[in-house]
């Protein structure tokens, strides 16, 4: 099996998480402002978006443990071992 870089989709999802962080803080914010006391309600449609991210990223982590072409070369150091 040969070994696909995912380093451009890890840092675009890392970002993309980012976006959506500051997008609810951000809401949070202005419900805070606007008198709304009951932040878990304001908090909750932005569960699922950063629940499938995080999911994605545990993902792709065990992918690139597990198929990092320099497994042999770098037994000892490596988290997982052979």
């Amino acid at each position: 099996m040969a070994f696909i870089d995912d380093l451009a989709m890890e840092l675009f999802t890392l970002s993309l998480v980012g976006v959506v962080s500051i997008y609810m803080t951000g809401t949070v914010y202005m419900a805070y402002r606007h008198g709304v006391r009951d932040m878990e309600e304001v908090l909750k449609p932005g569960v699922f978006p950063l629940g499938a991210l995080g999911a994605v990223i545990t993902i792709m982590g065990i992918y690139g443990e597990m198929t990092w072409p320099l497994q042999a070369a770098i037994t000892y150091f490596s988290t997982i071992r052979i």
